[in-house]
């Protein structure tokens, strides 16, 4: 399994394309597991972090997302459509 967490892990050069290098590459055969825990504060380029987010969000088998997480990326959505989107 590729296990992708965390706003610092996943907004860190050159990590951060090492991850998502790591996950395209293994993605057809192994689970990718994403738990962006996302901390705003931390984000210095918003567009390109969500860019980067939707890539991972379409590699991710499974998908973990806080109530803050959700909130942060799709204000005001309901957490069942946010769900059933991402399936």
């Amino acid at each position: 399994m590729v296990a992708m967490e965390g706003t610092l892990r996943v907004r860190q050069r050159p990590v951060e394309r090492a991850i998502e290098a790591l996950a395209e590459r293994l993605a057809p055969r192994v689970p990718v597991m994403l738990d962006p825990n996302i901390r705003p504060f931390f984000i210095q380029d918003e567009v390109a972090y969500r860019a980067r987010l939707d890539r991972l969000l379409a590699l991710a088998d499974i998908v973990k997302l806080s109530a803050d997480d959700c909130a942060w990326l799709w204000p005001g959505a309901d957490r069942d459509r946010i769900a059933r989107d991402l399936l």
